[in-house]
């Protein structure tokens, strides 16, 4: 019985976290990408809305180094130029 209900909690966190955890990605990757310097504000805005969409290239942001994340928004750059 006791196993029962906490199974359920237990599902009821997990989807509370798939529901929530967009939102805290998103904070993190805009944090990401603005904090990158040599960018201007307009073209890391645009980088931010372009790295949204794409979650697996965000997620790859997220965890690169500092040089790893200039050269993915220099190749940003390059897409969004052409």
């Amino acid at each position: 019985m006791m196993n029962d209900i906490f199974e359920g909690v237990y599902e009821r966190l997990d989807k509370l976290t798939d529901t929530v955890y967009p939102f805290s990605f998103g904070k993190q990757l805009r944090q990401s990408v603005m904090e990158v310097q040599g960018f201007n504000e307009r073209f890391l805005n645009a980088a931010f809305r372009y790295l949204m969409k794409d979650c697996t290239e965000a997620e790859i942001f997220v965890l690169t180094n500092e040089e790893g994340k200039r050269n993915i928004l220099n190749d940003l750059c390059m897409m969004i130029r052409n």
